[in-house]
């Protein structure tokens, strides 16, 4: 190339240059990229509302509260806080490739409805301790471009389309928590479950209470419950999620089968709170979610809403199963709760049989098997006075006693669990005997029915009158006859 043309290729780039530069001042478009908001101001941290004007009255307030984020317009109700920092973050990052002064619209005849930017346009605010400001949210433009206003500047910016499409393409409804149970977690006390049975129709219940660090049942029947398998469920309900938001105050809850719900599940806990004058303040916390009916034949899915919340939710089919749970696998299904270091002696009442009751006594690392002297069974006499005495007259039956045997007994009733339940009474027919198990201060620390299926050697069933049946397989080998416990 001759030192000509490079002076003309020279000469062809300075004038598109100077070219452009009259364009740009004659026009009043300032060149460059442009950070709308200079670093830290305001800072994303200092932040502590948000509101959003969608338009059309659509209008959606969030604010900090305990450390996170929540929706306080058109209702409370928790939200994710990820979901409104990265609202917050699209607002503070947005850079301008273009700005239009008022000035170069009124002279180039063109006005700012044009550009979207007229009163009444969508909008976010952000408040922080500082002050408010609010960006306006105008026309998009090609190439994935929009334009904005930040109120009180007076010129309209080039940005690119990514605050627009999270505030106005998005759903900030869809930014609300979607845990059913946001706070359910293991300091729950109570809870209940109510469903309709799809056959009969009929409500079936079942409500579990806190006692002391252990869980049980009242409804349907009041029995121990399995604290492994109670703990499971609240993990269950904590993570139970909704697909989405369907819809916020609904005129007819026909629509999504919630004007008759099929199920409620309700979670209790307490807040303890120290007043300044150091008395404690409690406080119930109440969650609960509706279930409605099934709308499509054939589908799992349901909506649901969480009381006190006006918003219609989805929730897949495995989600409805974890809040239905069934009552069988919450039961304890050991015979009893009782550990077997806590038993002092073992109180055995054969009933129908040539057998007499004995007492099975620890003494020491050794234990004693004693013949009651009447061979009535000591079952008729009330736990409270039910003690083991010091010194009983009784007559030796087998003054040395296998301890293994007797440490296979107290695994039976204490550790090793039904392999099944029955929500029914003991039948009568069954009944072959009485275990008290009697605790160090001579009161009763749980007393067991045994039945027996005598055919073909049969179930034994376990119960402490509470109305559940906790049956064992025929190998158990429960042994009411006090020759099996001593040694040879």
């Amino acid at each position: 190339m001759s030192w000509r043309a490079v002076l003309l290729a020279w000469a062809a780039a300075l004038f598109t240059v100077l070219a452009a530069w009259l364009v740009i001042t004659r026009s009043g478009v300032v060149p460059g990229l442009t950070p709308l908001f200079s670093a830290g101001e305001p800072g994303a941290d200092s932040i502590n509302k948000v509101e959003i004007d969608r338009g059309g009255g659509e209008l959606f307030e969030f604010v900090r509260k305990d450390g996170g984020w929540a929706q306080s317009a058109p209702f409370e109700c928790a939200v994710d806080a990820l979901a409104i920092r990265s609202v917050i973050d699209s607002a503070l990052g947005l850079v301008s490739s273009r700005s239009l002064g008022i000035s170069a619209l009124g002279d180039s005849g063109i006005k700012a409805e044009v550009y979207g930017l007229s009163a009444g346009c969508p909008s976010m605010s952000m408040t922080s301790n500082s002050g408010t400001v609010r960006l306006e949210l105008g026309r998009r433009a090609p190439a994935g471009r929009a334009w904005v206003r930040v109120s009180g500047r007076g010129v309209a910016e080039s940005v690119t389309a990514r605050l627009h499409d999270v505030v106005l393409e998005d759903d900030p409804r869809q930014w609300r928590q979607m845990q059913l149970f946001p706070s359910v977690g293991m300091e729950a006390d109570r809870i209940d479950v109510g469903a309709q049975d799809s056959k009969s129709g009929s409500l079936i219940e079942v409500a579990l209470e806190r006692t002391g660090s252990g869980w049980r049942l009242s409804k349907p029947v009041s029995a121990r419950a399995d604290s492994e398998a109670v703990q499971a469920l609240i993990m269950a309900l904590g993570r139970a999620r909704a697909v989405g938001v369907i819809a916020d105050s609904p005129d007819d809850l026909a629509a999504y089968g919630l004007s008759s719900p099929v199920a409620r599940i309700a979670v209790s806990r307490t807040l303890r709170q120290a007043r300044p004058d150091g008395t404690v303040e409690s406080r119930e916390v109440i969650e609960s979610v509706q279930v409605g009916q099934q709308i499509v034949a054939g589908l799992p899915e349901r909506y649901a809403m969480r009381v006190g919340i006006p918003s219609v939710l989805e929730i897949d089919g495995t989600t409805v199963a974890s809040l239905l749970p069934d009552v069988i696998p919450l039961i304890d299904a050991r015979a009893c709760a009782v550990a077997p270091v806590d038993v002092a002696a073992i109180i055995v009442a054969p009933i129908g049989g040539a057998e007499h009751s004995f007492t099975l006594r620890r003494q020491g690392a050794q234990w004693l098997c004693e013949l009651s002297v009447s061979g009535a069974p000591p079952s008729g006499s009330p736990p409270e006075v039910a003690e083991v005495p010091a010194a009983p007259a009784v007559a030796p039956a087998a003054p040395t006693v296998l301890n293994e045997r007797v440490d296979r007994l107290l695994t039976t009733l204490c550790l090793t669990r039904a392999g099944e339940i029955a929500l029914q009474s003991m039948p009568g027919d069954l009944v072959v005997g009485e275990i008290r198990l009697m605790g160090f201060d001579g009161r009763e620390l749980a007393r067991i029915v045994v039945g027996h299926e005598q055919k073909d050697a049969g179930k034994w069933a376990l119960s402490e009158g509470d109305g559940v049946l906790r049956v064992f397989p025929a190998s158990l080998g429960l042994s009411l006859d006090s020759g099996s416990f001593a040694g040879k």
